[in-house]
């Protein structure tokens, strides 16, 4: 029932101001996700200069699509116990 960890690999969408490495070892710490399971990050300019994200975002892939859509159904599981609200 669950998605081997080997299985996940991680892009991230960082602002300019974010250091890179930093950002992969806070994602790695909150998701358990090797350091070595994450690819090249994307620096983007946010629209907004003060509404923006502080870690950046965590694009979040695996193959197949069992695992696809298991990882589905846990967002929408985890969008009805949290609501909109952001986990820091």
């Amino acid at each position: 029932m669950f998605v081997s960890v080997d299985k996940i690999t991680i892009n991230l969408l960082l602002y300019p101001d974010l250091v890179d490495s930093v950002q992969k070892k806070s994602w790695s710490l909150a998701t358990g996700i090797p350091l070595s399971q994450f690819r090249k990050s994307v620096f983007i300019k946010g629209r907004h200069p003060t509404k923006r994200l502080s870690h950046g975002v965590g694009m979040i892939r695996t193959g197949g699509r069992k695992n696809k859509e298991k990882i589905m159904k846990w967002i929408e599981l985890a969008m009805r116990e949290f609501g909109n609200k952001v986990i820091a």
